[in-house]
């Protein structure tokens, strides 16, 4: 696979951002199977990654998007469905099967009848990849009609979204509406920022001292409003979720100019397969660890766990180019959203 011509601290961003969605659900799982007591650390740890972790994603997916859309609208939907909606499906019918007949070793039980509901009810983190492509074609329809205009027309959007959420307004029962209302800001920030090459430039020029103490304070601002609890109100939540990113940012670009964190950056080249394969992985090597080899110090489950959640999906990967099966995490060569 060629990995030539990608933005270093882009990858490092969503090596970052994979690494805590697999922290975070290794935790969660720990503590739905009493392996670990969900104390003052554990909540404050969990209530940190997920401040900000997914909001990550939704802006990095917006960078490149109006460059994507200028493709014929057929041809890039298309591409989006390979690589989008392939894996939502897949995925989710393995992992919900496996928790269906696995469902004694599991913390989460599914029913057989919830896997027929996932054209419209997503199971688990799936809901990300249903959201995302609710946005990008959303985009890529705006596009047509406002062509260069549309990251701001998009912006405008994404503020009106955030207007419902913040005045409680209802919208409906459907999850899916509420997520993307939610969401829509950090994929439209990430359109505008992407939509001029000259912004990516400068966040990139930044002098490393600075790049360091702006991402440790940012971090500690997130850590000391998750102590606090704040983040319960949404306009607070929206603010933390955008500290965080521009954190993570910074320390990305940081670890982009060493070459001591180049697994970081595989981390993020193979960030799809870690998202939809991780649940399965990190799972089975608790299963393992917990039933058939009796471990019970918690480090160990999220230290192996964790590890197990990353480089097994990246096997896969690799394996599958090897066996020349480009079918496993999309439909077709290339895995990135």
């Amino acid at each position: 696979m060629n990995y030539t011509n990608r933005i270093i601290w882009i990858d490092q961003a969503k090596g970052i951002g994979i690494f805590l969605v697999v922290v975070g659900h290794m935790i969660r799982s720990l503590v739905n199977s009493n392996i670990l007591i969900d104390n003052f650390w554990v909540t404050f740890v969990d209530r940190w990654i997920y401040a900000f972790h997914m909001p990550l994603f939704f802006l990095i997916a917006g960078l490149f998007i109006q460059k994507s859309v200028q493709k014929p609208l057929d041809i890039f939907l298309i591409s989006r469905v390979k690589i989008i909606i392939y894996p939502y499906f897949i995925w989710s019918i393995l992992q919900g099967g496996l928790q269906t007949v696995l469902s004694k070793y599991t913390n989460n039980q599914i029913q057989g009848e919830a896997l027929w509901k996932i054209t419209y009810h997503p199971i688990m983190q799936f809901w990300f990849l249903y959201v995302l492509f609710i946005l990008i074609v959303g985009y890529a329809i705006l596009y047509q009609y406002t062509g260069t205009k549309t990251p701001f027309y998009f912006f405008l959007f994404s503020l009106f979204c955030c207007l419902l959420l913040l005045l409680n307004i209802d919208i409906g029962s459907w999850g899916v509406l509420y997520q993307t209302r939610s969401n829509a800001i950090y994929f439209a920030v990430g359109a505008i920022l992407g939509s001029n090459p000259n912004y990516l430039k400068s966040i990139s020029s930044s002098h490393s001292k600075n790049l360091i103490i702006l991402s440790f304070l940012g971090f500690a601002i997130v850590a000391f409003a998750t102590l606090k609890n704040l983040q319960t109100n949404n306009l607070i939540a929206f603010l933390l979720a955008f500290l965080g990113i521009s954190s993570t940012i910074c320390l990305s670009i940081f670890s982009a100019r060493s070459n001591r964190f180049k697994f970081i950056q595989k981390w993020g080249i193979f960030s799809l397969a870690i998202f939809v394969a991780h649940t399965i992985a990190s799972a089975m090597a608790r299963i393992i660890l917990q039933k058939l080899l009796g471990i019970t110090e918690p480090w160990i489950y999220l230290l192996i766990g964790t590890g197990v959640g990353l480089y097994l999906p990246i096997v896969c990967v690799l394996l599958g180019e090897r066996l020349k099966f480009p079918y496993l995490f999309t439909y077709g060569k290339s895995f990135q959203v």
